[in-house]
């Protein structure tokens, strides 16, 4: 967002976008929660937000960063559209002007309930009853396999590389203390082979 620099000492000479900024990202969330259908969910994430350099210096300009997850196409395009226009409209009603660039990065992650259903199968006959497990509610990842069940019919397994006796509380994939079993490695190749 492009505003116009000054010091903390005179903000009203200046056009701060750090405000308008803060501003868009509470929007953003409260565009998620109060105009999507909770059983066509988006998830927002502003993972990256950027100004200024100096306590007593308003910046010139700000950045943020944020990635968009859906379970449908259709949730995706439309959040998409009406997050570019309420960060434009934000940034106008501040007298600012806002760069809104909003990309579908990742398509919606759609499994096919006929490769669901082989998969629990390929599970069952290889690690016995109870070894595949169906999540309750989606899972809100990005994912670029979502660009191959887009175009084929498929699905996506997760294959447990906790190691044995971390609990619930263990790290998480992205995490730098994330540690990972290597024993997961024979058994999801064997599904693998199993499932062709």
């Amino acid at each position: 967002m492009d505003g116009r620099g000054g010091h903390g000492s005179a903000p009203h000479s200046a056009a701060d976008p750090v405000p308008a900024a803060a501003e868009m990202v509470t929007a953003l969330q409260s565009l998620v929660t109060r105009t999507t259908n909770v059983f066509d969910p988006v998830v927002l994430t502003v993972g990256s937000f950027h100004a200024g350099t100096k306590p007593n210096v308003i910046p010139a300009d700000a950045t943020f960063a944020a990635t968009v997850r859906a379970t449908s196409p259709a949730a995706m395009r439309d959040f998409l559209a009406r997050a570019v226009t309420l960060c434009e409209s934000l940034a106008a009603g501040h007298g600012l002007t806002a760069d809104v660039v909003a990309e579908e990065r990742y398509p919606a992650m759609e499994c096919a309930a006929a490769a669901v259903d082989l998969a629990e199968e390929a599970a069952t006959a290889l690690y016995g009853p109870g070894v595949f497990v169906r999540l309750p509610s989606p899972l809100m990842a990005s994912e670029d396999f979502a660009r191959v069940t887009a175009a084929v019919p498929g699905a996506q397994l997760m294959v447990s590389a906790r190691p044995e006796g971390a609990g619930d509380d263990a790290a998480f994939n992205h995490s730098a203390y994330a540690v990972f079993d290597d024993a997961a490695l024979p058994i999801g190749t064997a599904l693998l082979a199993e499932l062709a």
